[in-house]
């Protein structure tokens, strides 16, 4: 505890900052302490600095927790972009299989490939959606944006699903 509350703005022996470790320790005890309903005038009195040190280790600390959910996010979203670029290029080729199968009579190939549009259709919008290109917010309902996509298991649309040649 000595440390942590060395470490403070000229708390070393020759002025200056803490060593990082230090800084980063204090910075989330501050934070947990804020969480726990603490003012800063407070928290400054346990962590033995002054309040303005305790409003920019908070402001520094919640600024990183920013940056790496934002990265998290972004991550995410490139997973799931990925994820349904690959849906629509399977659903294009089950769709081109649909068209160059001789077997199957025309009502029975214009049913599924209508199925496919719908489903690519759904999955173009939740792209949009999640990139928020197609955001509408009106009195009815708050901001919605689809998160994911799924094809039932077992359905007409499943691409794992053993094909027929009837």
């Amino acid at each position: 505890m000595k440390d942590l509350i060395k470490a403070k703005r000229g708390g070393n022996q020759f002025g200056g900052s803490a060593p990082a470790p230090l800084l980063e320790a204090r910075r989330i005890k501050a934070v947990n302490l804020l969480m726990l309903g603490h003012s800063y005038r407070q928290i400054a009195a346990e962590l033995g600095v002054s309040h303005t040190t305790v409003s920019k280790d908070i402001k520094h600390q919640l600024t990183d927790y920013r940056e790496s959910s934002k990265q998290s996010i972004d991550n995410w979203r490139g997973l799931m972009t990925m994820r349904y670029e690959a849906k629509l290029v399977e659903l294009h080729e089950r769709g081109d299989e649909i068209k160059n199968n001789a077997s199957l009579n025309e009502a029975t190939k214009s049913g599924l490939l209508d199925g496919i549009n719908k489903t690519e259709l759904q999955i173009y919008k939740a792209l949009r959606e999640m990139h928020a290109l197609d955001i509408r917010q009106d009195e009815m309902t708050s901001q919605h944006q689809v998160t994911h996509f799924v094809l039932r298991p077992g359905g007409a649309l499943d691409l794992d699903k053993p094909k027929e040649d009837s």
